[in-house]
């Protein structure tokens, strides 16, 4: 989890990352709590002198790479040494990087064929200033991060903790119709500048906004392929009610083994959609076809349940055994997949038995008093 502090002086906001770090610290279920703002970075000042820089026939560009090279190196030219591509980075040997002094006496060559060192065509220092500036939505951020203890904490437990607690100590009060965000209070240190939780729940709101949007154009396709296989805008209603029976199966099963709905859970969902009304075309294309050889509905309905629960079960116990070696993870490493698989074998399972219930009960609804199909 994360909190992103913007505004526009970046001095206030790495005081205040400092300070809410320390208050992250003493939450119950946080660890490894740190900011990404770096005030005492350690760096070389190079001044150059134009007037000398003529004389050699050297540019501020050229000293300024020559520099760059030294210290950070070179890795524009490449090799193939069989068959691989090795990249060679050149880069001034130590000698010449240990110290401010040591890197001023690095000769360069000018274009007149003169011998000058860095330290003739400028001054060297040593000083210290920011690590980096970091932007969001063009002003200044400084990020504060930690993990929580899993299974134990959730990251929704520490925003309640950060958003009763925490930031109003520090001045901070909530936007109104946004639970997210504050707003530094005028006339406390933290005036000017807005608290954002951001981190694995931004991301996951954000995923969940495009995985819902897929499912519904899911949904759409499936509607429009079950209308052109059945000529009916009815039975293809009739076979969409699995999708929201399964739904029931899969908030069941994540509660039952204890699975945070996370993105992961999301994916499976979206596939689920897709996978169970398999059955449901199965029952209702067999009722279709016994109505056609003359049998009533009643009769229809009857004989789809005695012929088509093996074929039903056994798509079912097929598609499950698949899936169960990620669900139980006895080896472990596959705790991103667990939820996935857990939402399609939870959902699958309870849509499968309703399939056998629910389906004939809905026909017969919506065909209470015809005998054939047309």
């Amino acid at each position: 989890m994360a909190v992103r502090f913007t505004g526009e002086e970046l001095q206030q906001l790495g005081r205040l990352a400092e300070q809410f770090k320390a208050f992250l610290q003493g939450v119950p279920g946080t660890m490894d709590c740190r900011i990404d703002y770096r005030p005492e970075n350690p760096e070389l000042i190079v001044e150059p002198h134009p007037n000398v820089m003529g004389l050699y026939g050297l540019s501020e560009a050229e000293v300024a790479n020559a520099i760059l090279m030294a210290v950070h190196g070179d890795e524009s030219i490449q090799l193939n040494m069989n068959d691989e591509d090795v990249t060679l980075r050149i880069q001034a040997t130590d000698t010449y990087q240990k110290s401010a002094d040591a890197l001023g006496r690095m000769m360069l060559t000018g274009t007149n064929g003169h011998l000058a060192t860095i330290d003739e065509l400028a001054d060297v220092s040593r000083a210290v200033g920011v690590y980096a500036v970091n932007r969001y939505d063009h002003k200044r951020a400084v990020m504060a991060r930690c993990n929580v203890v899993k299974p134990d904490t959730k990251p929704d437990d520490v925003f309640e903790v950060l958003r009763s607690d925490v930031l109003p100590r520090m001045g901070f009060r909530p936007v109104p119709g946004d639970k997210m965000t504050f707003n530094g209070r005028a006339g406390t240190p933290s005036e000017g500048v807005r608290a954002t939780f951001t981190g694995e729940n931004e991301e996951r709101d954000k995923n969940f906004s495009y995985m819902l949007m897929t499912m519904l154009f899911a949904v759409v396709m499936i509607f429009g392929i079950l209308v052109l296989q059945f000529n009916s805008f009815r039975q293809a209603i009739i076979v969409l009610i699995t999708v929201p029976l399964s739904f029931i199966g899969v908030i069941a099963g994540m509660w039952l083994c204890n699975f945070s709905f996370s993105l992961a859970s999301f994916i499976g969902l979206v596939s689920l959609t897709g996978i169970v009304v398999n059955d449901a075309i199965v029952v209702v294309d067999f009722i279709n076809q016994s109505r056609k050889s003359g049998r009533s509905v009643r009769e229809a309905l009857l004989e789809a349940g005695r012929f088509r629960l093996r074929p039903v079960m056994l798509t079912t116990i097929t598609t499950i055994g698949g899936l169960l070696p990620l669900l139980l993870n006895l080896t472990g490493g596959a705790e991103f997949w667990q939820p996935l698989t857990g939402a399609i074998v939870f959902g699958l399972m309870f849509a499968t038995v309703l399939t056998l219930l629910v389906i004939p009960v809905a026909y017969s609804l919506v065909y209470p008093r015809v005998d054939k199909v047309g």
